[in-house]
């Protein structure tokens, strides 16, 4: 598969977003370093290639195992570059290994910022993984170009003002990607349960939601973008149901949007629990809906408190987007 073509539109869009990232800030000066000096790939495709590389070991049963064949993939990914018209360049197998490598770096320092130091490497819910990417990096053959790169990255502790750099702990594995760096499994995955949830709400637009149709799907997709979310998501849940797709948690993100608040006032959803019920189905689910945030504890509920407070913030900043 050939590395694709990013038009400047999406480039500025993707710089846009991995700007609010501390670490990619620290990092990219670097990055554009060598870009200009060795003919690197973009900074923002380079991050753009971990994301998508985040996504293939979250999918994995064993992702420290998946990490043995980054390798081999990258090097097939990265051997050829789409242009602009379509045309595809040969790259060199020198280029091919170094942004292979940094790709791989980059990986590793985003999955070693889910504890604060070095010192607490065992406490990083990642550390597997870190540690069959350090197989990786630290093999001899690699070490004329990660070990200067290494130093290079880590190299700026302060930034353009003088002030010390404090990167805040970051658990990657969990953070939401983008929809172009999902690989084609998820991407299917998350149009199925996309059609499937409007599909239940068609009953509810628009006499009971006070935000458009489109909005509504949104807010769902964002909460899909999140892999944690969508492997929820995809759990047949409940199973006497003979549902495909986690109807439990449907109900109990609608239970969320009734106590969610527009700026108006209004709820984003009727908070009429029977109504609503009775427009999604011919059962009572009215238990999934009022007790949505409840957490692990309780059997109405499909999702942990955290996982809620992290729903919380998808649908929140959904609608602050909308408000601006």
């Amino acid at each position: 598969m050939a590395l694709q073509y990013f038009s400047e539109e999406r480039l500025d869009a993707l710089r846009h977003q991995y700007s609010e990232d501390k670490l990619f800030q620290t990092l990219s000066p670097v990055l554009c370093e060598l870009q200009e000096a060795r003919g690197e790939l973009d900074p923002v495709i380079l991050w753009h290639e971990v994301e998508a590389l985040r996504e293939r070991l979250k999918r994995a049963n064993h992702p420290e195992t998946e990490v043995s064949f980054l390798i081999s993939y990258l090097r097939k990914h990265l051997t050829e570059q789409t242009l602009e018209k379509g045309d595809v360049e040969e790259r060199s197998e020198e280029h091919v290994v170094e942004s292979m490598l940094i790709i791989l770096l980059l990986l590793m320092f985003q999955l070693t910022d889910a504890v604060p130091a070095a010192d607490k490497l065992d406490e990083n819910p990642n550390n597997i993984v870190c540690r069959a990417l350090a197989h990786i990096l630290t093999n001899p053959a690699h070490e004329w170009y990660i070990e200067p790169m290494r130093k290079n990255l880590t190299l700026r502790k302060k930034d353009y003002l003088g002030n010390e750099i404090v990167l805040p702990v970051v658990d990657y594995m969990k953070a939401k990607v983008s929809l172009d760096a999902m690989d084609e499994i998820a991407k299917n995955e998350l149009e199925r349960i996309l059609t499937q949830v409007d599909d239940l709400s068609k009953g509810l637009y628009p006499e009971l939601l006070h935000i458009s149709q489109d909005k509504y799907l949104e807010i769902w997709e964002q909460i899909c973008l999140s892999s944690d979310m969508l492997h929820l998501m995809c759990k047949k849940e409940p199973r006497t149901y003979g549902m495909n797709f986690n109807f439990k948690m449907f109900c109990n993100v609608l239970g969320l949007l009734q106590n969610t608040s527009l700026k108006d006032g209004r709820p984003v959803l009727d908070t009429n629990v029977k109504e609503v019920n009775d427009r999604i189905g011919d059962k009572n689910y009215r238990n999934y809906i009022t007790y949505y945030n409840q957490g692990e504890h309780d059997t109405n509920c499909a999702y942990t408190k955290k996982q809620l407070a992290q729903l919380q913030r998808i649908v929140a900043d959904a609608l602050t987007e909308d408000e601006q």
